[in-house]
């Protein structure tokens, strides 16, 4: 059986070490509105400074101004979800 940590950094660590540039092991908030834009399909100017904070502040679990490896796994299923930069999804 597969070690499900092994698969993990396999698939999800080449994404956030391509998108943390100063290589701190942690995403900034540019660093994030990268990642989103590119996720969404939609320039980094179309991410609004508010929804940026908003998604920062959702993944940032311990609110320490910096997004861990940890967190962005942990949050990836919201954020591969997400299909427009609403602050909630809509309920049908």
């Amino acid at each position: 059986m597969a070690d499900l940590g092994a698969i993990i950094r396999k698939h999800f660590e080449p994404i956030f070490k391509a998108y943390d540039k100063d290589h701190s092991s942690t995403l900034e908030r540019e660093e994030l509105r990268a990642l989103l834009a590119d996720n969404l399909g939609v320039n980094q100017n179309a991410i609004t400074q508010e929804q940026l904070d908003w998604h920062f502040g959702k993944i940032d679990a311990d609110k320490d101004g910096k997004i861990t490896f940890q967190e962005y796994v942990i949050d990836f299923v919201y954020l591969s979800s997400t299909t427009s930069l609403e602050k909630e999804p809509r309920t049908q």
